[in-house]
């Protein structure tokens, strides 16, 4: 039988527009993303969140717990114990922690 060689597919990048090797897209967006970050952080980290995180239950729990910590800030915006979040507690290094873009939404 007769081998096809591949076909060198490219993908255009979202966010710059730029065409690349299909293998080498993700590695680009995501270096895009971080670029990105400074100008549109809320924008920028939910995309990076949905996009960047291939285990879908860890994503799932991981947005769960963010919209948690967001509702409780918008539902007492004046309470100063919903604005800080300690890293070190057991649920947040279990479940946002491991999110790509998971610290940085924090931020």
């Amino acid at each position: 039988p007769e081998v096809v060689p591949q076909l060198g597919l490219k993908m255009v990048c979202p966010v710059c527009g730029v065409s690349c090797p299909k293998p080498d897209i993700s590695a680009h967006f995501e270096s895009c993303l971080e670029k990105e970050l400074e100008l549109k952080p809320l924008e920028t980290t939910c995309t990076m969140i949905h996009t960047l995180n291939k285990d879908e239950e860890k994503l799932a729990v991981g947005v769960k717990t963010l919209a948690f910590f967001v509702q409780n800030v918008v539902k007492c915006p004046d309470d100063e114990k919903y604005k800080k979040i300690r890293v070190k507690n057991a649920g947040v290094q279990k479940k946002i922690m491991p999110l790509v873009g998971g610290v940085e939404f924090l931020e």
